[in-house]
């Protein structure tokens, strides 16, 4: 029963077969009942509405059906979660997805089958899904009933059920499948990426609007671009040449219309564009791909600039190739002409055969030389030529000659006959040579008809052995005139040197007793004109030995300082005779111990300076010693002698160092001399390993120098270093010494006896070699050394040494050759006779005292004593040497402090009078008396000293001179006061 018409209540509604649970809770029939609730409603309304439920149910069942079926059915896995996360509603697909039964997954948990979130996490995230408003898409992984894990893609969007419950609807997918096609695509987009990149061609993408797409590291090396710079440019505006920019256009048109494409899948050669603006040749090959986002063009381009290059090259080399071959041939063609033109005019016979001897080719000379007419040799045996006698030996010789074809000539020594057609036979000389042609050997011969040749040989040989004769009588007439004018240079020195040796000695006897000041300027004048006289002998024998190549250089230690001190003693003199000074510079600091021939450069610069003051008439001569460049034991010096005198012109200077030749005719008119010290001096140099030459200007002055190499001595001392120095008067140094005096000539003897008796010596004489032997058979303990001359009539000198080395007795007895004999045969003779030493005549009186004293032993003093104390002095380089007599060299140093204690404080006052002239004047005079001391540390601070006034620099100079001299006048004063 109805309570009103328009109001149903749910008993009327189930009387109507209407039931609430039919209706789903969105649907408009849901709506119609809550009116119907709301309402009395008649009968007929109800049936009404009844009806239109009915189909509305059935609408809604169909509809329920549908979507049931597509759930059953969907590939993703269909959920509902309520609040707590727990499962409502499960789809079959995701109870397979997990591996269970539909019906057990209802009610489980999500974390039951979640396997990406920890526990407090999965609640916080299932909440914060519920709260989301818009639909959430997610990865994560869920696990299966077996426990394995696996990746799905979640789509969950929060829901109101029954109108009032929120529920999660969830889609599952999985992603595990596309994850790996995904991984794997990536992978071989990379390894494609990386083909593209590696390759060596450029790889460019085009699209059908003509834009870039991609463009490799190979594309940004041949183009120049960088790949950021292209992407998205039209191709033809970037990379190709603007003439074949339309063509570009018109073919892409023509594709996109037609599909058509004559360039497309073909190898073409193109023009290419870089980004410079210079164009290449490249070689294209396009295609085109098509994917589902569209089509776009592949295009692969290679740089063949190089390759055509190349190709052209090689064409040019074929079509030069080409020409080469052609004129070669045309070569060949000529030289086989000229070949031809030889072999026919050829003066010598060519003759060709095979292995067997058959000959198939002879010229005309050949022909002509046998006796042949043109072709009548050919296909004969070459055995033929040979005359029969043996003909059978040289076809075994030529049977030889095919197993080892080496080129041989025949003739030469023994005669070999050809045989003429004729029968008769000449003698002939034979080449053999051997060629191959298509592996088949072929033998040449040449021959050569040596007739003539012979005749020529034995007239030669007639007069060669005629000329031989001629030449050694020439031979025999020179070396008896050698031997002549050696002989004569001999006897010219012994006379010469025999009445100078008389002369100088007497000279010096003569000065050593009292006489007046005329009567010693007189005995001074005859010393200097002997010295003279004496020096130009030494001159012209000096060259005769270096003419005949027997001067011999001797290398001994010495001392350079005291080889220019010397020769600025010697030379000062005469210096100052004329008004000038001798200015001698050494290198600051340089050791000037050195080991060569002292003599000779001592020689060389006495012969330069010498010169340098005769040519000289104002201002000074300068010596200047400079070290050259070398290594640490060797040391090259270049001396220079200055001089401002009359010059020499350019003319006059290409004869200089010419024996007997002066720069002009009136110099030896006016200056004296033989024209011999230069040539001399050029000999010398040139022996020590040097060179010498000349600076001049015609009345300027000369410059002229020589460079010598020495070897630099480690030690220097007293005992190993040559003495140079002369020695003053002394007193008697030979007390006790028995000599016997072995001389023809009674002047020789007298001088000898008396300088030997000066000295203490007891002196007995002999007039030749018989009455030396005599002599000495009676007295033979009663001599201490024999001074033998060697030219002596009777019985020579030679003779004389050699029966008494012959001796026993008397075999150890000192004997020294004294003789005006100087030559080198003439000294080594005298060695090889048994003399002990060699002493030239006129005898220096000192050098002979000096060799008695080394010779006798026991009557030299020592060198050293207490003088060698004294800081700065160095006896052994004193020009006056102290071993001879060092009572006298105390007597020069007294001297020496004397004259010289207030030197200094002179040479200040000049120098600060700005009178240099006056300073130089007493520092050479100082550095003279130097050098009688062997004051060699002093010696060089005044040459210092001297340059630096020269160059207005002398600050430091000056006072190292002054410390230097100061300090050795005290080391003098103190050591003469305690040797009082």
């Amino acid at each position: 029963m109805l309570a009103s018409p328009w109001i149903a209540t749910p008993e009327q509604l189930r009387e109507c077969g209407l039931k609430l649970k039919d209706f789903g809770p969105h649907d408009q029939t849901l709506e119609i009942l809550q009116i119907v609730q709301s309402q009395q409603m008649g009968a007929d309304d109800l049936a009404e509405l009844n009806r239109a439920l009915n189909a509305e149910r059935a609408k809604y069942r169909a509809e329920a059906n549908t979507t049931r079926s597509l759930l059953r059915n969907a590939s993703d896995g269909i959920h509902i979660l309520d609040r707590d996360g727990h499962l409502i509603y499960a789809s079959d697909s995701f109870a397979r997805m997990l591996d269970y039964e539909p019906r057990e997954v209802i009610g489980m948990h999500v974390s039951q089958w979640d396997a990406y979130f920890k526990a407090d996490e999965l609640q916080t995230w299932v909440t914060q899904l519920f709260a989301s408003e818009s639909v959430t898409t997610f990865e994560t992984l869920h696990r299966r009933k077996d426990g394995q894990s696996f990746e799905v893609e979640v789509t969950a969007h929060a829901v109101l059920s029954d109108g009032a419950s929120l529920t999660l609807f969830c889609s599952s997918r999985d992603v595990t499948q596309r994850k790996r096609q995904a991984a794997r695509l990536e992978s071989l987009n990379a390894r494609l990426e990386a083909t593209i990149g590696a390759a060596m061609d450029a790889v460019i993408v085009m699209d059908t609007r003509g834009r870039i797409i991609e463009f490799n590291a190979a594309g940004e090396q041949i183009f120049g671009y960088r790949r950021d710079e292209v992407i998205g440019r039209q191709v033809s505006q970037t990379i190709v040449p603007e003439r074949h920019r339309e063509a570009h256009a018109r073919g892409l048109a023509h594709y996109l219309n037609t599909g058509d494409g004559p360039v497309l899948g073909n190898r073409i050669e193109v023009d290419a564009l870089r980004k410079d603006g210079t164009e290449f040749s490249a070689e294209l090959e396009m295609d085109v791909a098509r994917t589902p986002e569209g089509e776009f063009f592949v295009a692969f381009l290679r740089d063949i600039s190089e390759r055509k290059s190349s190709e052209e090259a090689l064409r040019q080399y074929r079509d030069t190739l080409e020409e080469m071959v052609a004129l070669r041939t045309e070569e060949l063609q000529s030289k086989s002409t000229i070949l031809d033109a030889i072999v026919n005019t050829s003066p010598s016979g060519l003759l060709l055969a095979d292995t067997d001897g058959r000959i198939f080719m002879t010229n005309p000379a050949l022909e002509k030389m046998f006796g042949y007419g043109p072709s009548e040799l050919i296909g004969q045996y070459v055995e033929q030529l040979i005359p029969e006698s043996i003909r059978a030996e040289h076809q075994r010789h030529r049977v030889k000659f095919a197993l080892d074809p080496k080129p041989r000539d025949m003739g030469y020594r023994l005669d070999l006959l050809g045989r003429r057609a004729d029968g008769t036979t000449f003698p002939s000389r034979i080449s053999l040579t051997s060629f191959h042609i298509k592996e088949k050997l072929f033998i040449q011969a040449t021959v050569i008809d040596t007739t003539e040749q012979k005749r020529h040989e034995e007239e030669l040989r007639v007069l060669n052995a005629s000329l031989e004769m001629k030449v050694a009588l020439r031979t025999a007439e020179l070396g008896e005139a050698s031997a002549a004018k050696s002989t004569f240079l001999a006897h010219m020195s012994h006379e010469i040197r025999t009445p100078m040796n008389g002369i100088l000695g007497l000279a010096q006897l003569l000065e050593r007793s009292p006489l007046s000041f005329d009567q010693r300027d007189m005995v001074l004048r005859i010393q200097q004109a002997g010295k003279s006289l004496l020096a130009i002998i030494n001159d012209v024998l000096d060259f005769s030995k270096i003419e005949a190549g027997e001067l011999r250089i001797e290398n001994q230690p010495f001392r350079l300082g005291s080889v220019l001190s010397q020769v600025d003693s010697l030379l000062g003199p005469t210096a100052h005779s004329r008004g000038l000074e001798i200015f001698i510079e050494t290198p600051t600091g340089f050791d000037d111990g050195m080991i060569g021939d002292a003599f000779r450069l001592e020689q060389i610069l006495m012969n330069l300076v010498s010169n340098a003051i005769k040519f000289s008439e104002q201002t000074a001569v300068r010596v200047d010693v400079k070290v050259l460049p070398s290594s640490s034991v060797d040391a090259r010096l270049r001396f220079e002698v200055k001089d401002k005198g009359i010059g020499i012109s350019e003319e006059n200077q290409k004869r200089l160092f010419t024996p007997f030749t002066q720069a002009d005719a009136s110099i030896t008119r006016q200056f004296g001399g033989t024209g011999l010290g230069l040539a001399i001096s050029r000999c010398l140099v040139e022996l020590m390993g040097g060179e010498i030459g000349v600076f001049s200007t015609l009345g300027i002055g000369s410059t002229f120098w020589f460079e010598i190499p020495f070897r630099r001595q480690k030690v220097l001392t007293p005992s190993n270093e040559v003495s140079l120095g002369r020695k003053a008067d002394s007193g008697p140094r030979l007390s006790g010494l028995r000599c016997l005096v072995v001389d023809d000539s009674r002047m020789n003897r007298d001088v000898v006896e008396r300088i030997l008796t000066i000295e203490g010596a007891k002196v007995t004489t002999a007039v030749d070699g018989r009455q030396a032997l005599a002599t000495l058979e009676t007295q033979a303990d009663q001599f201490d050394v024999v001074l033998m001359d060697i030219q002596m009539p009777l019985m020579d000198g030679l003779t004389a040494t050699r029966i008494i080395r012959a001796n026993p007795l008397l075999r150890r007895l000192p004997i020294i050759a004294l003789t005006a004999g100087v030559l080198p045969d003439q000294v080594e003779q005298a060695k090889a006779a048994g003399c002990d030493d060699f002493l030239a005549k006129p005898v220096d009186f000192d050098q002979l005292v000096g060799t008695l004293m080394v010779r006798t032993g026991g009557h030299s003093v020592n060198e050293g004593g207490p003088v060698s104390n004294i800081p700065g002095i160095e006896p052994h380089c004193a020009t006056v040497p102290y071993r001879d007599d060092p009572k006298f060299f105390v007597h020069l140093l007294e001297e020496f402090v004397c004259e010289f204690g207030s030197i200094t404080d002179q040479v200040r006052s000049a120098i600060s009078s700005e009178n240099f002239g006056e300073a130089a004047r007493l520092l050479h005079m100082l550095r003279g008396s130097c050098g009688y001391i062997g004051a060699v540390n002093l010696q060089s601070a005044i040459m210092s000293l001297e340059k630096a006034l020269l160059d207005e620099v002398g600050d430091v100079a000056a006072q190292n001179f002054f410390s230097e001299a100061d300090t050795l006048m005290r080391d003098l004063r103190e050591f003469l006061n305690v040797n009082e």
